[in-house]
């Protein structure tokens, strides 16, 4: 057969934007109208932005690179590029509207703030740490929508607190009166509220189990009264004096507890308490030894006008210091601290009597016996 000669033509399909040359071989025999046979050799140019994607002999589909390194995709069903927001294999993802290329980073989009992986563009969520980023914070984006989010969030069970402008996870002692609770929380490194007892930094605290909200002041917790500084700090149990000015001083034989040389005038010799005198132990303010509450005020005779305070353990008896109720300062129901003024004493002496028996008609029986019912007030006032 006679060697055949080839007659090239080139046409072009498509836009500028994507064109395809095909080369068509004629073969140059008598038969002039022989079909055509046609041997596709494709160039694609698609333009993005600025930037150009050329790939010879190939459909685009999937993630592609542009010549500047930035990432596109390709629907692999249909071809055509993304735009906006999609799910490629269970991830998400977002294409700029415009370029359509892949965000990665952090990216500002329709007022929220949200964080691509850096190398393949997944959508990032859950607690994430900005310091790769040159921020100095731990943000939290939602698992659901991939948004940062802001103020307190109930995250897994787990209330935390992230500023509201920055996103950033808060730490430590936090006042909440911004948000409408007055109230001061503590949240531990991982940015968690906590509850119940805690030891921070040498010192003990208690957050309500409930709200989380900080003791301070005399507060009930298990059925016993314990005491916070206005820094939340917990108190050991205080004792005082009840003339602080004096302190201890000096006591006679006679106005000790016990049965003692002096005391013999009392019933069975004994002396259920501590007596301090006007001379020995000066002052008209009579302070409270110890924090409780105000439970009873009254008179009896050998008691005169008297005042007791019970704390969860002690039951103190402040008596014989007061001429009448006016000298009285306190009120039943009152929470007193150590320290505080019961009472002005306008007679000879105080007497002060600590016993653990809660029943006061059974501990005044007992006063003139020593039966372990009275408790030695200079064993426990340090």
């Amino acid at each position: 057969m006679k060697h055949k000669k080839h007659k090239l033509v080139v046409q072009t399909l498509g836009s500028v934007a994507a064109t395809s040359f095909l080369i068509t071989t004629i073969p140059q025999t008598a038969e002039a109208d022989t079909l055509t046979e046609t041997y596709p050799i494709q160039q694609q140019t698609q333009t993005t932005g600025t930037s150009r994607l050329e790939n010879v002999g190939q459909q685009l589909t999937g993630f592609q690179k542009t010549s500047e390194n930035q990432t596109v995709y390709y629907d692999p069903q249909s071809g055509q590029i993304f735009y906006g927001w999609h799910q490629i294999d269970g991830k998400t993802y977002y294409f700029d509207p415009n370029t359509a290329v892949m965000a990665t980073g952090q990216q500002y989009i329709e007022g929220h703030w949200y964080l691509f992986d850096k190398n393949t563009g997944e959508m990032q969520t859950g607690f994430t740490d900005l310091s790769s980023y040159g921020q100095n914070k731990t943000v939290y984006y939602d698992k659901n929508n991939g948004q940062m989010l802001y103020g307190q969030q109930k995250i897994d069970g787990h209330w935390y607190l992230f500023d509201e402008v920055s996103g950033a996870m808060q730490t430590g002692f936090q006042n909440l009166n911004e948000y409408g609770q007055n109230k001061t929380v503590y949240y531990n490194k991982d940015g968690q509220m906590q509850y119940g007892w805690q030891e921070i930094q040498g010192h003990k605290y208690y957050f309500d189990k409930a709200s989380g909200q900080m003791a301070t002041g005399s507060t009930r917790i298990d059925g016993k009264t314990q005491t916070f500084n206005e820094q939340g700090q917990w108190q050991e149990e205080t004792w005082g004096w009840p003339f602080p000015a004096v302190g201890k001083g000096y006591f006679s034989s006679g106005q000790l507890f016990g049965t003692n040389t002096g005391g013999e005038f009392r019933q069975n010799g004994f002396h259920n308490g501590l007596d301090f005198g006007s001379y020995d132990h000066p002052g008209s303010e009579v302070h409270a030894v110890h924090a409780g509450t105000v439970t009873q005020i009254g008179y009896l005779s050998g008691l005169e006008y008297y005042v007791v305070v019970q704390s969860d353990e002690y039951t103190f008896v402040y008596q014989e210091a007061f001429s009448s109720t006016s000298k009285i300062s306190v009120s039943v129901g009152q929470e007193v601290e150590t320290g505080d003024v019961i009472g002005i004493r306008d007679t000879e002496h105080l007497h002060l009597g600590i016993t653990r028996e809660k029943n006061m008609a059974k501990a005044i029986n007992s006063s003139f016996i020593d039966d372990g019912t009275w408790i030695d007030p200079l064993t426990l006032i340090k």
